[in-house]
């Protein structure tokens, strides 16, 4: 049976383990004590796996990021503009590659990312006005209509997306 100064050490001991008080003491009487209760606990409990342990789960989930593109070029006196967008993508390196990859596949010529984000949200609108074309980036959809707009461009559905 264990008495109350036992018990006391004890919680005294597991205590100062917990806060590393190196100057306390445990007498010896409470770590036998300790000893005793861990090798009574280790008789219900499997003995030890080979394998190591998985690393904790921080909660944190790998952030996503979204990147996008364009290219401007004239052909035949007039103004031309591609775009690419990619949405959670695995990383920054893969979206701005592959923002690229879709400027180009949509005929783009001098391709650049205009931006990349873990974040909120990205989005870039295209239009023509007579032989000039553009592009603009903004962080919502209808910010970037408006943007379009405003520039008096005959404006395209803007294309992007929110990174989660």
């Amino acid at each position: 049976m264990l008495n109350a100064k036992s018990i006391a050490l004890t919680v005294l001991s597991a205590v100062c383990a917990a806060l590393a008080c190196a100057h306390l003491s445990v007498p010896a009487a409470a770590q036998s004590l300790e000893d005793a209760l861990r090798r009574a606990e280790r008789g219900n409990t499997p003995p030890p796996s080979s394998q190591p342990a998985p690393p904790p789960a921080t909660g944190k989930r790998a952030r996503k990021w979204g990147a996008l593109a364009a290219g401007l070029w004239r052909s035949r006196g007039y103004g031309r503009v591609a775009v690419g967008s990619v949405i959670n993508a695995s990383s920054e390196e893969e979206a701005r590659r592959d923002a690229l990859r879709q400027c180009r596949n949509a005929g783009g010529r001098n391709c650049k990312v205009t931006t990349s984000f873990n974040t909120g949200c990205g989005y870039i609108a295209i239009g023509t006005r007579g032989r000039v074309a553009g592009w603009v980036v903004r962080q919502s959809l209808d910010e970037a209509r408006r943007a379009c707009r405003a520039k008096r461009y005959r404006c395209k559905k803007p294309i992007g997306g929110c990174v989660t």
